[in-house]
């Protein structure tokens, strides 16, 4: 029997988030090596909160509610 490898789920894009998070944490932490990895994540999470690439963000205006009645 051959050594399987866990198989990649190549069907599912990553979310805006997933995405700003994997691209912008490692730039943050090479940017402050000092800072332990909770609290990087923690200010990259709070740079996402007004970031153009958000569609929540106010950058982007109000998010736009629909009411049923």
């Amino acid at each position: 029997m051959a050594a399987s490898s866990k198989p990649q789920n190549r069907g599912r894009r990553l979310s805006a988030y997933n995405q700003y998070m994997k691209d912008q944490l490692p730039q943050y932490k090479a940017e402050h090596p000092d800072v332990a990895h909770v609290d990087a994540f923690r200010a990259v999470a709070k740079m996402w909160k007004d970031c153009a690439q958000n569609p929540r963000s106010a950058q982007n205006g109000p998010e736009e509610v629909v009411s049923d009645g």
